[in-house]
């Protein structure tokens, strides 16, 4: 799922609940539209189809650096946030700066931010064990061709079938609340719905609470 975090679950075929991995990877969008909000303030707000990201090549050496933070190599359970990964973005950029050179282009940068994106969920998804025959994609990331060819490479030499849960009845746009209507509905059937092998939790428990309607 790429969306403004990246995060992925991986099933392996006849999995129990109790054996599913699901974790956050790093950035998604988060980067992209951090960068055009400061560089195009006047814009959208994010870099449509990853276009401007597909005019520049990234910069290697800013790859590099931030890909070097322990989280990425932190074995799951493992979360993290916006505000978390661009800081991280922003201090690899200082360090892959110092030496003079001319002015960092904003295209660039979102070549860079498209990349580190694509490099990330793959090491999140070789954290996993096994072959991966399948790799489902969803979320608004799945739009941004950067991002894509950043994964594509790599997943066509481990030979796993690429889609997009489109593919499979579910539109990218209505996954999550079609998502958190089963919670809504398990929560009122008296369901447990957390996977503590995914979160960490100390036993499956019913999530949320109801409130009825006032009278």
């Amino acid at each position: 799922n790429i969306g403004g975090i990246a995060n992925l679950t991986y099933l392996r075929a006849g999995a129990g609940v109790n054996e599913i991995v699901a974790f956050d990877t790093g950035p998604g969008n988060c980067f992209s539209d951090h960068i055009c909000r400061r560089y195009f303030p006047a814009g959208p707000g994010y870099d449509a189809g990853g276009a401007m990201a597909s005019r520049k090549r990234p910069m290697r050496r800013l790859v590099s650096e931030f890909l070097k933070a322990p989280f990425f190599w932190q074995a799951p359970p493992k979360s993290t946030d916006g505000p978390t990964m661009i800081q991280l973005f922003e201090k690899a950029l200082e360090r892959s700066t110092r030496e003079p050179g001319p002015p960092v282009r904003a295209e660039a940068l979102l070549a860079t931010a498209a990349v580190v994106t694509g490099c990330a969920i793959l090491m999140g998804v070789q954290l996993t064990s096994g072959k991966t025959d399948q790799v489902i994609l969803s979320g608004g990331g799945v739009h941004n061709a950067a991002v894509r060819r950043s994964m594509d490479l790599v997943l066509t030499s481990m030979q796993s079938e690429v889609m997009t849960v489109d593919v499979l009845g579910i539109p990218s746009s209505s996954k999550e609340a079609l998502a958190f209507a089963l919670l809504g509905a398990a929560t009122l059937d008296g369901v447990s719905s957390n996977v503590p092998s995914a979160t960490g939790a100390k036993r499956a428990v019913v999530l949320g609470s109801v409130t009825p309607v006032p009278f």
